[in-house]
């Protein structure tokens, strides 16, 4: 046996101890069928709710519903979630529908996705990511890129409309 199969056997053989030693409780459903329930960590993540009601130029009112809050964090690596709805009255709009996941890592880089559908109109379709290549106190050094693009509705499918960059922060004055 060479070196390599031996740590996979041992990583295998701790990983099954480590899962018979914990304690689980078994639920039933009304079919019969199993679940294991695991102990999760419990801990309060950061939700937010917004709403707004505002009039449009045109004499109708605007009303936004959001919500947003996060998903996963453990201090190197952030997961956000959020969603959103929006429609106009007087004149009378069809609804647009929203939501977006957001991935931070703690070195600055991260990963957003983004769309909103609206019934008729389309659906619009956004991705955003910087990597960090270099930290020197507050000055960055970031490779950017974007894509965005538009599918369906009365104009068909776009073309779609996107860049990637090197980006530059050193903060000036403090």
């Amino acid at each position: 046996m060479n070196n390599i199969t031996m740590k996979i056997i041992i990583v295998f053989l701790a990983v099954c101890a480590i899962s018979c030693a914990q304690v689980y409780d078994f639920a039933e459903d009304e079919f019969g069928r199993q679940y294991i329930m695991v102990p999760l960590p419990l801990s309060r993540q950061r939700r937010q709710t917004t709403y707004d009601i505002s009039k449009t130029p045109k004499g109708g009112t605007n009303v936004q519903l959001g919500h947003k809050g996060t998903i996963f964090d453990d201090g190197n690596h952030k997961l956000d979630a959020g969603a959103s709805v929006s429609k106009t009255f007087n004149p009378n709009s069809a609804p647009t529908y929203g939501g977006s996941l957001d991935y931070t890592h703690h070195s600055g880089s991260g990963l957003s996705v983004g769309a909103k559908n609206t019934p008729g109109y389309g659906t619009d379709l956004g991705v955003q990511g910087k990597y960090n290549i270099w930290r020197e106190g507050k000055a960055t050094l970031d490779a950017v890129g974007s894509y965005n693009r538009h599918y369906g509705g009365p104009y068909g499918t776009q073309t779609p409309n996107w860049y990637g960059g090197v980006q530059l922060s050193v903060p000036f004055g403090q």
